[in-house]
């Protein structure tokens, strides 16, 4: 431990110094320790991917849309990263709440996840999809080609796509546990 706080001096000090010389790009890749030990040989059942409506407002098909699309790229991302074996997707399966902090209070919910698939874990979210879709206009500098005067001028500015909002839990699929 000591000696990788050493290191971290040592290259903070190295990049402070080349700093001082003059701007560098410089790329550090920095090893965490993983928060779930996985061995490479488990399980994964990804469900279920629940939407979470906000106050006063019912779930649109553009939520299941997103939602069905995060699920997709959770499981490219689970099969390229993790190299995980994943289960296929069980349409049979239903929550008995559309609220996932609820449902992680639920170990028979997971346990029974686990006697259907045989999951030894199971990847879960609850997903808060905003439609970006807004336009306005913002005040920017601008440099004329002709004088070289700066002046300030009005541009309309469009924003579109999506803002997502994600829990995501990882249960033990034998004890329901989180």
């Amino acid at each position: 431990m000591r000696s990788k706080i050493t290191r971290l001096v040592v290259l903070f000090l190295a990049t402070a110094a080349f700093a001082a010389a003059g701007a560098r790009e410089i790329r550090i890749q920095l090893q965490l320790e993983p928060e779930l030990s996985l061995e490479g040989t488990e399980s994964v059942f990804v469900g279920p991917v629940m939407i979470e409506p906000r106050e006063g407002e019912s779930i649109q098909s553009v939520d299941l849309t997103a939602a069905r699309e995060f699920e997709i790229y959770l499981r490219k991302i689970l099969r390229r990263e993790a190299e995980l074996r994943l289960l296929p997707q069980d349409d049979d399966i239903r929550p008995p709440s559309a609220n996932l902090v609820k449902l992680t209070k639920d170990p028979s919910f997971w346990k029974t996840i686990n006697d259907k698939t045989g999951a030894d874990l199971v990847v879960a979210a609850a997903i808060d999809v905003k439609v970006l879709d807004r336009s306005g206009y913002t005040t920017e500098e601008y440099v004329s080609p002709q004088d070289g005067q700066t002046y300030f001028r009005q541009v309309l500015v469009e924003e579109t796509g999506f803002n997502y909002d994600v829990l995501l839990v990882v249960m033990n699929g034998a004890t329901g546990e989180v």
